[in-house]
């Protein structure tokens, strides 16, 4: 044969050429297409979608080989901005006619909108000729999201009273579309506010700041603790039945000033409350009488301080006071006395009872001091019998504050990434010889940012004369954190008779978890102790290994979920069956909760088995729990159901115990106090024998609060418990007086206030007269600080520190024609305790008007067939100096305006008189206006000078 078909093909075709018969039976012998293609392709893409947010979607792609030669193909996808692919996308191989579905795994980003319908498309090229392509697009729609966050900007925790405070809080629509959000704010003391705006409309992920001003009561107490709430909540999502809202709160602390003999002082809030009851279980005869006093507050911008005292006499028990007094310096120093406390290291633990504590801050170095009579609950002090310590010794647990203690810590801060703290404690007790040292030296450095290290090491005594037990401790701990990643990871060795915070222990610790998208978050947790670290063979050593992991899920308004195994192990050196241990317990929970608007809902289920490996038997286990709570109104209620089975193997014997829980709560009429209790317990085992019992309680508490005056006071109180019961039925019945009330601290100047009045100066004596008006609801400020003006035209600004301020008005709030006479702006130099009272006189400005006339006949009255000029300027002058102008109309009328009270000239400017007119009347003319004064007729005439008659001759020529 001399040619292939397809050449064949290619040389018949060829136009205008003569075809031979015997090339044209070839032709027809081969059968060979004359217009199909050796190559081509076609891909058909998959229907529309709808597809959610930060979610996998497989769109199947059919490409089809509608060539005539098998050929490869090459694919490219084209995604929107921010999408990417898992697939993996490599060429395909298909014969004539063949076809293949390519799947394409797409990743929705969190952003996608649900306005917008994504394209996905598909290129696919033949290998062996590049210019035939094929495309296919595919449409997906993107699920509506909804969701918002609410941000609160900085903002002052400590105001004062009649103060306006700024709040700035930023809206952002979390959702994949458009939204409009509702803006709720809501005082706790009903203060007065005022929002830039209560409903917006975002679009998706997009912000914006709302504006709340907040205008602090004059009279506000300072113990009064005011929150302020702002709640924004989606429309969208409550059209549609969904719970989706944010809220911020705001907690604001003020401070009340008042005037004492002309100057600023600080007074604290203050309050003191005394209860006496007597109680059907109570011995003694006496009522038992409890009283209470608490003092605190800001003493200034630094300084901080609170008194805490309660006590109770004649009560059987016989408890002793509570006190405390703390004064701190901000981010510099702390100081409690009374019952306090002081936080020293995790070996040497902490020191708590009736002593003082201090704590200094600098930028390098902080320390930590503690003294008094220490609750030493956690040392048995040794009764020794004078030979080893064995089980003829006697302990000493008592809990009171019978031991003496002093402790401090110095902490020095290295580079800001690390410090090391040095601490020593001594504790002796007040009866014997018996005393505990401990010493402690810590470490905490940060290699770089993600990667933590610190450690401790310690060293301690304790016991009676020359019996004392010495012994060390040590811990090391590493932390790495990294964006979504945490590690941790530590070792602890504690002596047999180490006597501070780990004792006879040794192990080691690892936790991590892992956050790989943002909903779902895996941990891990492993620990590995045992006890005698000394290998003392008199004693048994008991090794403990546990394994804890899971997943947690938490999202939105999604329910939160958490599913936990668990694996432990526990093994000692003894094999006998009394005392020996070797068990082996796997567990596995799921517990989920979920919240709704008036209710909550909680599950647990946990199952597992526990092996004996000493006793060759195992028990199977298995715990689930179901609590719904929630609230309407006044009442509040609650069911819960809980049911424990076992089964033993070995002995194929059985135990469920079921138990259901009913509670509801109620306050009526602000008077009562109703809880009710419902329990029913059920227990069955193998031989069917079951046991049940119920209980039911209710207890009653009746309370009315009785005003006695300003501040005051008076609770009469009833409480009953067990009402139900056959025992045990207590009851109680008192009275409680509060009274609330401001403490002054005489010797402490703070700030500085001003005040004043705004009235109208009618007399122009600068004072206020009694038949003189005043003008409220003007606005005044200072700085950028105002306030208005009340019924009285009283103002008052909040204290200030001392410093130099400005005083203005804004005079749009005035009537017409009404300015103020006092110069505005005004320099005000306040000192500390001053106390400044600014008179803000005003007067009603006077009008000049007039005509400048056409004076013809010169008589310096205006006739009725003398026209005005126009335009003519007239200047007012006060002194020297121009006030203002004005200009004739065409009817010649002028108006001068706003004229303040005073003495001043009405200049006219000759320079805009008509050519040839000069004034038949003075050009100035001195007025005096006083407040309100209306000058009508204020005229100026000109007339027009006669031309000059010139007669001229003419000699005639001869």
């Amino acid at each position: 044969m001399l040619f292939e078909p397809k050449s064949l093909i290619l040389r018949t075709i060829v136009p205008g050429r003569y075809i031979q018969p015997a090339l044209l039976i070839a032709i027809l012998i081969f059968q060979t297409p004359v217009f199909a293609a050796p190559h081509g392709v076609t891909v058909t893409p998959p229907a529309s979608r709808t597809v959610e947010p930060r979610a996998f979607t497989t769109l199947a792609f059919t490409i089809t080989n509608t060539g005539t030669n098998k050929d490869t193909f090459l694919l490219s996808p084209h995604l929107p901005q921010g999408w990417s692919t898992i697939s993996s996308l490599g060429p395909i191989t298909l014969k004539p006619g063949g076809h293949k579905k390519k799947l394409l795994t797409v990743s929705v980003p969190p952003t996608a909108l649900s306005t917008i319908a994504y394209p996905i498309g598909l290129t696919v090229t033949s290998k062996l000729d590049a210019a035939v392509t094929a495309t296919a697009t595919a449409r997906l729609h993107i699920k509506d999201m909804l969701g918002l966050r609410l941000t609160p900007g900085p903002y002052p925790e400590l105001v004062w009273a009649g103060e306006t405070v700024h709040y700035d809080f930023e809206i952002k629509n979390l959702g994949n579309s458009n939204d409009v959000f509702e803006i709720k704010a809501t005082s706790s003391r009903k203060w007065k506010f005022k929002l830039s705006e209560k409903r917006v409309a975002l679009g998706p992920y997009k912000k914006k700041k709302i504006h709340l001003i907040l205008k602090v009561p004059s009279e506000v107490q300072q113990d009064q603790l005011h929150v302020l709430s702002f709640q924004v909540v989606s429309v969208k999502a409550t059209q549609q039945g969904m719970d989706i809202s944010d809220e911020a709160k705001i907690r604001l602390k003020t401070i009340t000033v008042p005037d004492k003999d002309g100057s600023v002082y600080l007074e604290l809030p203050a309050s003191m409350e005394l209860e006496v009851s007597q109680s059907n279980d109570q011995n003694n005869s006496m009522p038992e009488t409890r009283l209470r006093i608490e003092m605190a507050g800001e003493l200034s911008e630094e300084y901080a301080t609170r008194l805490y005292f309660n006590n109770t006499f004649f009560e059987d028990d016989g408890a002793e006071e509570d006190y405390r007094f703390d004064l701190n310096k901000k981010d510099q120093w702390d100081l409690s006395m009374g019952h306090t406390f002081a936080d020293f290291t995790r070996l040497t633990e902490d020191l708590s009872g009736r002593g003082i504590s201090t704590r200094t801050y600098s930028k390098h170095l902080e320390t930590v001091f503690w003294a008094g009579l220490s609750n030493d609950n956690d040392s048995d002090i040794i009764i020794d019998d004078g030979d080893e310590k064995d089980d003829n010794d006697e302990y000493d647990n008592d809990t009171e504050e019978d031991a003496y203690a002093v402790g401090a810590s110095l902490i020095g801060l290295i580079n800001k990434r690390g410090k090391i703290k040095a601490t020593s404690t001594f504790t002796t007790r007040k009866d014997n010889d018996w005393k505990r040292h401990l010493y402690s030296v810590a470490g905490e450095y940060q290699l770089f940012e993600p990667l933590t290290i610190s450690g401790e090491i310690a060293y301690g005594s304790e016991g009676i004369s020359d019996r004392e037990k010495k012994d060390s401790a040590w811990f090391t701990r590493s932390d790495f954190s990294w964006n979504s990643m945490g590690f941790s990871a530590e070792y602890y060795h504690g002596g047999t008779d180490y006597p501070g915070g780990i004792t006879d222990e040794e192990g080691i610790g690892i936790y991590s978890q892992y956050q790989p998208i943002e909903p779902l978050t895996l941990w891990v947790d492993y620990q590995r102790y045992n006890d005698n670290v000394d290998n003392n063979p008199e004693n048994i050593t008991t090794k403990t290994e546990k394994l804890r992991c899971g997943p947690q899920f938490r999202y939105g308004i999604w329910p939160t979920l958490d599913i936990t195994w668990e694996l432990e192990k526990e093994k000692n050196n003894n094999e006998t069956p009394l005392s020996g241990r070797d068990n082996v317990k796997e567990t596995i929970s799921l517990g989920m909760y979920k919240a709704f608007p008036i209710l909550s809902l909680s599950t647990r289920g946990k199952w597992g088995r526990d092996k004996d490996k000493l006793r060759a038997n195992s028990t199977r286990t298995s715990e689930y729990n179901v609590i719904v709570s929630g609230y309407f109104k006044q009442f509040n209620w609650e069911v819960g159901y809980t049911r424990d089975e076992s089964l033993e193997d070995d002995r194929d014997s059985s135990e469920i115990k079921e138990k259901m829980e009913y509670r509801l709560g109620c306050r009526l009429f602000n008077l009562l106090d109703l809880n009710a209790e419902y329990t029913n317990e059920t227990s069955r085992c193998d031989n069917d024998e079951t046991t049940r019992e119920e209980t039911f309680d209710v207890d009653l508490t009746l309370s009315k609060k009785i005003g006695i005056g300003k501040n005051n006071s008076l609770d009469i109180k009833f409480e009953s418990n067990n009402l139900t019961e056959d025992k045990d039925k207590e009851w109680k019945i008192g009275l409680i007086w509060r009274s609330e009330f401001a403490a002054p601290i005489p010797w402490m100047k703070t700030k500085g206030r001003v005040k004043g009045q705004l009235f109208l100066d009618e007399n122009g004596d600068g004072k206020r007269g009694p038949d003189e008006s005043v003008y409220p609801k003007t606005r005044i400020t200072m700085n950028k600080i105002h306030v208005y003006t009340d019924d009285k035209g009283i103002f008052e600004f909040p204290v200030q520190e001392p410093d130099t301020y400005v005083l203005d008005m804004d005079i749009s709030n005035l009537s017409s024609g009404i300015v103020p006479v006092t110069p505005l702006p005004m320099n005000i130099d306040l000192k500390k305790g001053d106390s400044v009272f600014m008179d803000i006189a005003l007067e009603q400005v006077g009008t000049i008007q007039g005509m400048v006339f056409d004076d013809v006949d010169k008589n310096l009255t205006i006739n009725d067939d003398e026209e005005g000029l126009s335009p003519i300027r007239l200047i007012l002058l006060r002194g020297d100096k121009e006030v203002q102008e004005a200009f004739t109309d065409q009817k010649g009328k002028y108006v001068l305006s706003d004229v303040k009270p005073g003495d001043y000239i009405v200049k006219i400017d000759k320079a805009y008189l008509p050519r040839r007119y000069v004034m038949t009347t003075p050009e100035t003319v001195p007025v005096k206006i006083v407040s309100k004064e209306q000058l009508l007729d204020l005229n100026f005439g000109a007339h027009e000078k006669p031309r000059k008659i010139i007669k001229t001759f003419f000699k005639k020529k001869k």
